[in-house]
């Protein structure tokens, strides 16, 4: 459990849950393209059991500016920061972003690393509409 630099409740992962684990930083650029997106399929599926636990592999001298990349790039979706690394050192992001999506019984079902865009977010929303 990270408590959301964004005022969006506890990013966690729950069972019974679709989650989206994804792990970003501010520097990333692909991570401003895919957090409008993730926001889109957080409004669209969010009643139907999804949620999404944005994770940010930032260091500690860019910590503040987290809760302004969220603002700026939409994302209503709880935000949090992964002081130390300890919650990337458990799931070993290939890369920034890096989208781990979880089935309602904690499975990791699908890791998608990068963000090229609508080819991405397609494939995502299909897996995620396949484990609602």
């Amino acid at each position: 459990n990270l408590t959301s630099m964004n005022g969006a409740g506890k990013v966690t992962i729950e069972t019974g849950k679709v989650t989206l684990v994804d792990f970003w930083a501010t520097w990333c650029g692909p991570c401003q393209k895919s957090f409008p997106k993730y926001q889109e399929l957080y409004v669209k599926y969010k009643a139907s059991g999804f949620e999404i636990a944005a994770v940010s592999v930032d260091d500690d001298d860019k910590k503040s500016a987290i809760p302004g990349f969220a603002k700026e790039y939409g994302a209503k979706f709880p935000v949090g920061w992964d002081e130390g690394h300890k919650i990337a050192d458990c799931f070993k992001p290939p890369g920034m972003p890096s989208a781990f999506l979880i089935d309602k019984k904690g499975v990791v079902r699908m890791i998608h690393e990068g963000y090229r865009g609508e080819a991405d977010a397609k494939e995502l929303e299909e897996k995620i509409k396949s484990l609602l």
